[in-house]
Formats: structure tokens, sequence, C-alpha cells
């Protein structure tokens, strides 16, 4: 009976050091894990190019199954326009600040792609890059965006691609299949992962293909606590037709040797749809939020600004502007010409005669004629500068006529004191 009672305290004393060793486990495994990033970038609808009929679908599915069932903090989505080359730019320089050691990165990518048949060089083709293949304008390289992410502190990063990448700049992770026990799983999350699953070659944009579609079909029956890229690559690889299913590493990023980018499975599926009604309800409160900061900022930059402008309800005013300046050309440019007109049969002529037909009077008499000669210039230059001024006063009446009469416009005359004086006169259409 002592035995028995000796061997039971033992027996309950040792399963209740292994349970405690167990739990501490547990909260080691989990208390490490930092933010968890999950980015999706799909293209069906180019500026350049031709558009594509499957990219979006995929990605929704993608998305869908995977936030709604595995641990991410944050989703950013780029969808067709939203795509181009600054906005998946400035996503990645967003994660090089924000991201530390303890993260987690799983990009996706679905759309146009195209590998140089000279130097094997592959790019993203993102929604407003050039069509030419020598300038290759906003296209984004897989050195570029390897040079990129690496940059970003993450501890696990992982990219699922629907395109062609170069695969010279990986390395392919062996064929084993784990031993999916928890502790295959500590390892595998303990040690920096820089992972990629590829599906694709050197086409110059993706054809159909079922990787994506696999990899849905994968998760969504999966019921296992955690799971990773290699066991994800190992289940669909026999599944896809129609392209190759490429898994390995990339060189130069710090891979450890059985590192992996673990998904941990949600305590509490999202309801996808109630997310997407709460997230449009967020970006119908941030326009209008957008829409009020415009707004006040409008109010701000009105109430620092002086303006002295002619609405359209005061066209009558500029009508008599325009007439007023419409005669007073006239008269300017009548008056210049009388006496240019003047100058060139009265003064013009009496010179001519003094200097050609009387040459003693104009020897005896040089000062007289020198007054006669300034007088003409001064008679020349004025009628011109007169006639030229009214030309210039008919022009502008004339101008000032069509715009009062035909466009019916908004002229205007602002100083803006905001940041530093600036004065700008103005026609507004």
């Amino acid at each position: 009976m002592k035995k028995i009672l000796f061997f039971t305290i033992c027996f309950i004393f040792i399963t209740a050091s292994l349970q405690s060793r167990t739990i501490k486990k547990e909260q080691k495994f989990t208390d490490t894990a930092g933010k968890s990033y999950l980015i999706i970038i799909a293209i069906d609808k180019y500026q350049n190019r031709l558009p594509l009929d499957r990219c979006i679908k995929e990605a929704n599915d993608f998305r869908n199954i995977l936030f709604a069932n595995y641990n991410f903090d944050e989703m950013i989505e780029l969808y067709n326009k939203d795509a181009s080359f600054n906005n998946v730019a400035e996503i990645f320089k967003r994660l090089q600040k924000t991201s530390n050691e303890n993260d987690s990165i799983l990009i996706y990518f679905n759309g146009h792609g195209y590998i140089d048949p000279l130097t094997k060089e592959g790019y993203w083709i993102l929604h407003d890059s050039g069509i030419n293949e020598q300038l290759k304008e906003k296209w984004l390289s897989n050195t570029e965006f390897i040079n990129v992410i690496n940059k970003i502190k993450a501890k696990h990063l992982a990219l699922i691609c629907e395109s062609c990448f170069s695969q010279n700049l990986m390395t392919e992770e062996g064929k084993k299949i784990p031993k999916e026990d928890e502790e295959y799983f500590r390892i595998s999350f303990e040690k920096k992962s820089a992972l990629a699953l590829l599906s694709g070659k050197t086409e110059t944009g993706p054809e159909e293909s079922e990787m994506t579609r696999e990899i849905v079909k994968s998760l969504k029956f999966s019921k296992k606590s955690w799971i990773d890229l290699l066991i994800l690559y190992n289940d669909i690889k026999f599944k896809v037709r129609g392209s190759i299913v490429f898994f390995g590493h990339f060189n130069s990023m710090g891979h450890e040797i059985d590192g992996g980018h673990v998904l941990f499975l949600r305590d509490d599926i999202i309801d996808m749809k109630e997310y997407e009604a709460n997230k449009n309800e967020s970006k119908i409160a941030e326009n209008k939020d957008k829409e009020k900061i415009i707004e006040k900022e409008k109010i701000i930059k009105k109430e620092k600004t002086i303006t002295f402008q002619s609405t359209p309800d005061n066209l009558k005013n500029l009508n008599i502007t325009s007439l007023t300046l419409l005669i007073s050309g006239s008269t300017f440019t009548s008056i210049g010409l009388g006496l240019f007109i003047f100058d060139m049969i009265v003064m013009f002529k009496d010179v001519r005669e003094l200097i050609n037909e009387n040459n003693d009077y104009y020897n005896g008499n040089y000062i007289r004629y020198d007054q006669l000669y300034t007088l003409n210039l001064i008679f020349f230059c004025t009628g011109i500068s007169v006639a030229g001024t009214g030309a210039l006063m008919m022009a502008a009446a004339l101008a000032l006529r069509i715009y009062t009469v035909v466009k019916k416009k908004q002229l205007s005359f602002d100083i803006n004191f905001k940041d530093k004086i600036e004065i700008a006169a103005s026609i507004r259409f």
C-alpha cells in the first residue's frame, strides 16, 4: 500500500512538472512574437498594359482565408491604381521605420512580371509601370525589392508571388517533410527567416496558375494551431498545374537554417464581411475628416488673403472700364497720329527745305535750324509714343470686352500673407 501511494505521488509530481515546463514553453513561444503584417499587392487594370482578369479575385480569396483565420495585427492592401510604383515604395519605407526585430511580414504579389532575357533580372510590373522594355520606367526589380526589404528590421520575411521572379537571387530549400510537432515550430519560429513561395518562370505576365487557389484550399481545411511555408509548399507542390512552384530562401538576408515563417491560428475567426463593412465605415469617416481639414485650411487661407476681385455679378463695372479704355485709347491714338502726321507734313518739310534749297540761310542761321530739327524729333517721338499707348489701351479694352461678354469668367488680384507675401493677378477659368 505504501509503495502504491509512493508511486502515485511520484507520478503526480512528474506530471505536474512536465505540465509546468509545457506552460513555460508555451508562454515563451508566444511571448516572443512581435507584430505581424500582411501586405497584399494585386493588379488587374494597368495604365499602360493589357488588363488581367484574375489577380484581384485570387488576392481577395487569399486575404479572406489568411487574415480571417491566422493572426495578423495589420493588413495593408494595394489594388490596381493604388498599387503604383510610389505607393509600393512608400509602404516598404514605412515598414523600414516602424518594424522591429521580432516582427513578421508576409508579402503577396499577383500581377504582370518580366524576366530580362540578357541579365536574367526579374521585375514587378506595377500599375503605372512604363511599357518600354529598355527604359523600364517604374519597374520594380527583384534586386531593388530585396535591397529594400533587407532594411526592414523584421525577424521573419516571406514573399508569396504569383509572377515571375529571379530565382538566381535565391537558394532552393530542401524537400524535407518536417515532423509537425511543437518543437519543430518552436525552432522554426525562433530562427530568422527570409523565404519565398513562387509560381511562374520567365513569362511576361502570369498565365493561369493554381498556386493561390491551392494555398486557399489548404488553409481553408487546416485546423492546425501552427503552419509554416514549408508545410504549405509540401501540401500544394504536386497539386499546382500550369506552372512550377518554387520554394527557397533569399540570399544575403541572414536566413538561418531551419528558420521558417510560422502562421498562428486565431482563437476567434474574423467575419470578413463585417470586417469590410467596418473598414468602409472607417474609410468614409476618414474621408469626411480629410474634407473637414481641407475646408478648414481653405478658411484659414481665405482669412489670410486680401482679395480684390471682379465677380460675374460685377461685370457691369468691367464693361465700363473697357469702354473707358476704348475711348481713352482712341483719343490717344488720334492725338498721336495727328502729331505724327503734322510732324511729317509740316515740320520735316521745313527742315528739308532749310537744308536743300537755302544753303545760305542754313549756314547763317544754324541755331534756328538746330531748334527746328529738335522740335521735329520731339513731335515725331511724342506722336509715336502717344499713338502706341492708345493702341495698347484699345487692345486692353478689346481683351476685357471679350472676357466680360464671351467668357464671363472671374478676374482677381490676390495678396496672400499665409507663409510669405505673395501677390498674384489671375483670370480664373
